[in-house]
């Protein structure tokens, strides 16, 4: 913020990360040439960033006196006096920060902004500038001659516009990427990415599956569909009734299929060892602190979002059956699973299984029912139910019958 030169003005800028459309003209859409979802400008290759901010920065600068006319067009109409008395002239332009371009919204007011005025400021830009392909914005070609992207200010709706040091801020504490944390996803650095997000947003789930994903766009296509894959793998690891059981005792919605996935990927979510100690004993559950429903449905797309976003493809319908499975067997050797996981119980039958849990999630009077709480009219799990009470009953025998007592 600073006062501008002559008319003691205070001019104030609010960043928002570029945005790109690639545009493949030989690849025919519905309504012409066919286009990708919008993508972070650091996802298009690093080797051509360089390039492309030249060509973005002339292009901004060809248009400037296009944005300075809708400027005093706006004060004209009173657009501006609409948003706030106080604002005098608003117009784009782009700046890069530490290696990465972002929009500008360049203010001219008499006083310093409000937050609500800087709200409204937003509202009013999104509203003239969110189909900036239409209002002719800074078009670059790419690697083939039929190819290109259209550069644009806005991505999505939640995004609030920062100031300089919120930006600063935002890029000091990690909440903004202008680099990719790790080079490559595999077993290992997929737990670095997932414990990062876990750290830098808390629990804050939905900021932290699109920091994830804007991690996926800069490392490329390869490492998206690497991540769908770890992601899928490890939802696959923990679908055992035992840990289906623990997730009934913290929230009920997870009786279905779609809610014990959901709680699987927030497992995931919580970093490495709190996953595999739940597979080594979900009673450890009772240790962790719950939040968001227990429930991160996002986390589960946040690979193939990112595939689809750099190649118009699914990760799903990409994957590789022969990748998946020796996925499996790596992952899975890093599992020590409680002997008795594999196991559904009756509702009655979980304090004796989960103490520490059922303790922590309403005492035993809560269990204490005739409900079974699975679909007994399915074969496998009234078989699984016997097992695991046949299970239990060998554990519960006199110890004088294992001679530890006379």
């Amino acid at each position: 913020m600073n006062l501008a030169e002559g008319n003691q003005l205070i001019e104030q800028k609010l960043y928002r990360p570029l945005q790109v459309t690639i545009v493949d003209l030989d690849r025919p859409g519905r309504e012409g040439p066919a286009t990708r979802p919008d993508l972070p400008l650091q996802s298009v290759g690093e080797d051509r960033i360089a390039a492309y901010t030249a060509e973005i920065m002339d292009a901004i600068r060809k248009l400037q006196p296009q944005e300075e006319a809708r400027s005093l067009f706006a004060q004209y109409t009173g657009a501006l006096e609409k948003i706030s008395k106080n604002l005098m002239s608003l117009r784009l332009t782009v700046e890069q920060v530490e290696g990465r371009l972002y929009g500008v919204i360049v203010c001219e007011a008499r006083q310093p902004l409000s937050a609500k005025e800087i709200g409204l400021i937003q509202e009013y830009c999104d509203g003239q500038y969110g189909e900036a392909r239409s209002a002719g914005y800074a078009y670059c070609s790419r690697e083939a001659p039929n190819q290109g992207m259209y550069i644009h200010f806005w991505q999505k709706e939640n995004d609030r516009l920062l100031d300089r040091e919120e930006l600063g801020a935002a890029i000091k504490a990690g909440r903004i990427s202008n680099r990719p944390v790790v080079s490559e996803i595999n077993k290992d650095t997929f737990w670095i990415l997932i414990e990062t997000a876990k750290h830098r947003w808390g629990q804050d789930l939905e900021h932290s599956a699109e920091w994830l994903e804007d991690q996926l766009l800069m490392l490329g296509p390869q490492q998206a569909q690497n991540f769908h894959d770890i992601t899928c793998v490890y939802e696959h690891l923990a679908n055992q009734y035992g840990l289906w059981d623990a997730a009934n005792i913290i929230n009920s919605f997870t009786r279905s299929d779609q809610g014990f996935h959901h709680f699987r990927a927030w497992l995931i979510a919580q970093g490495k060892d709190v996953y595999l100690d739940a597979l080594w004993n979900p009673d450890s559950l009772a240790e962790v602190e719950l939040y968001g429903d227990c429930s991160f449905e996002q986390l589960s797309y946040v690979g193939t979002n990112a595939f689809q976003r750099l190649t118009g493809q699914s990760a799903y319908t990409c994957a590789n059956p022969a990748v998946y499975q020796k996925l499996n067997q790596e992952l899975g050797a890093e599992i020590t699973y409680r002997d008795d996981i594999w196991y559904p119980r009756p509702m009655r039958a979980l304090p004796a299984a989960y103490p520490r849990l059922c303790a922590a999630r309403g005492g035993r009077k809560r269990f204490d029912t005739d409900e079974i709480g699975w679909n007994t009219e399915h074969p496998k799990i009234r078989q699984l139910l016997d097992q695991g009470k046949r299970y239990d009953e060998s554990k519960r025998r006199p110890r004088e019958n294992r001679g530890e007592i006379r």
